[in-house]
Order: C-alpha cells, then sequence, then structure tokens
C-alpha cells in the first residue's frame, strides 16, 4: 500500500496549486480513507481499457478528513458489462448502476451519464450514457459532491469550484438553482442535511431560490423526505 500512498502524493503534488491552497491540496491523503482507495485501485483494475473515478461523498470526506464507509465509482464502461462483472450486485439498466457489498463497503459502480428532460419533478426522463466526465457532473447537485479522483489518484473538479467551496464550507449548486430544483425538489432536503452535516452554509443564490420555491416540497414523498432525515440522524449516531 505505501506504493499506492506514495503515488497519491506524486499526483497530488503534480498539480502545482498556488501557495494559499497548498495546505489545503495536502489534505488528500490517504490515512483517513485508505481502504477505500485500495479498493478503488482493485476495481479499476477489473477495467484496464475503461476510465474509473472515485466520485462525491467518498472524495469530499477524504478532504474533510472524514472516515466513509461508501464507495461511489464512475466510469466509462457501459452498464452490461460492468453488471457482467458483478452479476450478485443489485443493477439498474436504466441508470446504469451496480451496487453490492464489499469488505464491508456499500459499493456502487455507475456508466457516466447525462441526464434530461425532469417530468415528474424526481426522475429524468432521458439518459444518455457518456464518456466524458464534463457531461457527467452537471447531473450532479452540488459542487462538493462533484470532485473525481481517476484510477491514478488525480484529483479532478470539473467544475472549478468544488475545491474552493469545500475549503470555504459552501454547498452550491450545479447550473441554475431554480432550474435545479424543479427537476428534483428533494435537492432542497439534501442541501439542508449536507449543510447540518458538515457544517457548511447555503451559497447565497442557492438559499434564495430553495425559499422561492418552498412550494414544491409537496411534490415529494414523504418517503424520500424521511430517507434524508433517516440518514441525518444515523451520522450523528456513527459519531
Amino acid at each position: 500500500f505505501q506504493d499506492l500512498e506514495g503515488s497519491c502524493q506524486r499526483q497530488v503534488m503534480s498539480f502545482v496549486p498556488p501557495p494559499s491552497w497548498w495546505d489545503f491540496f495536502m489534505k488528500l491523503t490517504l490515512n483517513t480513507n485508505k481502504e477505500v482507495y485500495e479498493e478503488f485501485s482493485h476495481i479499476s483494475e477489473l477495467f484496464p481499457s475503461y476510465r474509473c473515478y472515485l466520485v462525491g461523498g467518498c472524495v469530499r470526506d477524504s478532504l474533510l478528513s472524514r472516515p466513509s464507509k461508501d464507495i461511489d465509482i464512475a466510469t466509462s464502461c457501459s452498464p452490461v458489462l460492468v453488471h457482467s462483472l458483478f452479476p450478485d450486485g443489485t443493477y439498474y439498466p436504466k441508470y446504469g448502476t451496480t451496487s453490492f457489498k464489499k469488505d464491508g463497503f456499500e459499493v456502487t459502480i455507475a456508466s457516466l451519464r447525462k441526464e434530461t428532460a425532469y417530468l415528474d419533478f424526481r426522475h429524468p426522463s432521458k439518459i444518455e450514457f457518456v464518456s466524458d466526465i464534463k457531461e457527467d457532473y452537471v447531473r450532479r447537485d452540488f459542487t462538493i459532491n462533484a470532485l473525481y479522483v481517476d484510477s491514478f489518484l488525480n484529483l479532478i473538479d470539473p467544475s472549478r469550484l468544488g475545491l474552493a467551496d469545500i475549503k470555504n464550507r459552501l454547498i452550491r449548486m450545479i447550473g441554475n438553482p431554480d432550474f435545479r430544483l424543479k427537476e428534483d425538489p428533494l435537492r432542497m432536503i439534501r442541501a439542508y442535511r449536507f449543510s447540518l452535516e458538515l457544517g457548511f452554509i447555503l451559497e447565497s443564490s442557492l438559499e434564495e431560490s430553495i425559499l422561492r420555491n418552498l412550494e414544491l416540497i409537496h411534490r415529494l414523498k414523504p418517503v424520500k423526505i424521511k430517507e434524508e432525515i433517516n440518514k441525518l440522524s444515523n451520522q450523528h449516531k456513527d459519531e
């Protein structure tokens, strides 16, 4: 594992961030979630002809020195091929995801995709699988959840805001907040959950948009709201 850790440190140094960022970038170590990166390394080796990325909460939490038991992997590999490698996993072909438990981790592998036309205030009616994270990241909710680490352990911030928002402890919507909240009002609940869970504040345009669109909460199923509240409760129990 020392080789893996040394590789991460070399890759982080290759970014050559401005001096004011240096201490922040050096927080991206494997000390907190080294098992996550080991599992990711093993899994990505199964896709030698495709790009694989750690993404979402496990990357965010590593930057915040928080432990993570979830491993979210985005890949340019097709959903069918991913599922063929993990045939016992839970497979959702529409969304291109395969989920399974491995060595105590909850692992989800999702093919890169873009989404359009949210007609029911929750789910996209059109999904297209793509090969570029520049198309994948825009479907994600917040900049802090759209940070990717590739199989060479390069840290990638396609929104160019995610790292700054983590440093400034800010919840910022990707894209126009009014549009994104009308796509899926559950993002309002998620914004406040992350704010409470991480001790972050809402970016002003997001907060203003939530207040303008509060009536959209009625479009949500109560069970989905309860799930978000339970996630926060479980987080506090773990702490």
